[in-house]
């Protein structure tokens, strides 16, 4: 039996180790290998029939598998760059099981050395990954680590291919947007610019999420947001805004979210989204804060909208007490009317008698039956 589950593990590792590892000691196998180099010979100087009787032994423990995979990928390690692409380029389907697997690893190490060797290999292509598994990430890992180790080239090579990526470009183009944020973020604008020309919304997303969390500071996201408007795309504009708002919730809290939204004039792109999703995620965390600063801003779209929802959470999750006096100060309004239904439905899990006495306030019979069994129902089947 071949333990794969060792070796994936063990690989796993191994990479993190390889920086460390002394160029000996990998008994006869590494030096033929170093030999062949010298010499020029051909890949199959690498014996893949011997490594793969080793790790066809059927005899063999999950230590031992581990122990013959570190072998493997010290000996893949040590190869130049040229000669692990030779390996990679003569594995075909009738070389077996494991010719596959070790080109993986051969892979992985030819992206670790050279990542642009490896991301313009036909490996990295899914389209032409054959037997070696259209469903591994070759191309995404691949440019991932040229990202890391040389930014401005993968940006180079992404603005020249982003029409032949297909899926990986919202990958690839995070990427770089997370590099950036690291290392340069005087540079983000200038990027979000480069690739308006073939970015789209669900991209902008995903770039931008990672860089409004990595700036801890809000001094420094507010420029970052600033910038990005200054492009001149509406649709930029309004996923900035939303994001700025997410991180500065998920860093700073509630008040400096609600701050943030008064900085914000009035039709700006994607305020009015960005204090939906406010009120959205505070109303799970902090209803009350949520439900009594939507009330101080008199927006009849928010109010009607995003109401019944944080008063359904506030009230079986939150303070019901608080839930039931907010409550009491909205009767005789069209606001109570809207949020009643929500207090009932939420109050019913954890107290079916208060909510029930809120049911005397419907005046319409159907609705108020309607409701009642909804109650009951919700007592019984979530009721705590």
């Amino acid at each position: 039996m071949i333990h794969w589950w060792i070796a994936t593990a063990a690989i796993a590792v191994i990479f993190g180790l390889l920086a460390h590892w002394p160029n000996h000691g990998v008994a006869t196998t590494t030096a033929s290998i170093e030999n062949s180099h010298e010499a020029g010979s051909s890949w199959s100087t690498f014996d893949l029939e011997a490594w793969e009787s080793r790790f066809r032994k059927e005899d063999r423990t999950p230590e031992e598998s581990a122990r013959e995979t570190i072998a493997l990928v010290r000996a893949l390690s040590m190869m130049p760059t040229h000669a692990l692409e030779h390996l990679i380029d003569a594995t075909s389907p009738e070389h077996g099981e494991f010719s596959g697997k070790y080109a993986r690893i051969a892979f992985l190490i030819l992206k670790e050395k050279d990542p642009m060797r490896a991301l313009t290999h036909p490996l990295a292509d899914p389209l032409q990954q054959g037997s070696l598994g259209n469903h591994w990430s070759a191309r995404r890992e691949a440019f991932n680590q040229l990202a890391r180790a040389n930014r401005d080239e993968a940006r180079r090579w992404l603005l020249k291919n982003h029409a032949q990526v297909g899926n990986d470009l919202t990958v690839m183009m995070a990427s770089v947007t997370l590099d950036l944020a690291r290392h340069a973020p005087h540079e983000m604008a200038d990027w979000f610019t480069e690739t308006q020309s073939y970015s789209v919304r669900t991209e902008w997303e995903s770039m931008l999420e990672g860089p409004m969390h990595l700036l801890r500071d809000g001094d420094a996201r507010w420029r970052f947001y600033e910038q990005l408007c200054a492009i001149g795309s509406s649709e930029l504009a309004q996923q900035a805004c939303e994001e700025l708002l997410t991180a500065t919730l998920h860093m700073e809290g509630f008040q400096a979210g609600a701050a943030l939204v008064q900085k914000l004039p009035v039709g700006t792109p994607g305020r009015e989204e960005a204090i939906t999703a406010m009120l959205v995620e505070a109303g799970q965390s902090s209803p009350e804060m949520a439900f009594e600063w939507l009330l101080t801003q008199r927006s009849e779209h928010h109010i009607q909208r995003i109401s019944p929802e944080i008063m359904l959470r506030w009230a079986s999750r939150g303070d019901l007490d608080a839930a039931e006096r907010q409550l009491a100060t909205l009767e005789g309004s069209p606001l109570f009317d809207q949020v009643l239904p929500s207090f009932i439905r939420g109050a019913a899990v954890r107290d079916l008698d208060r909510a029930l006495k809120w049911t005397t306030r419907i005046s319409d019979p159907k609705t108020r039956d309607a409701l009642e069994a909804t109650a009951r129902f919700k007592r019984e089947q979530e009721g705590f």
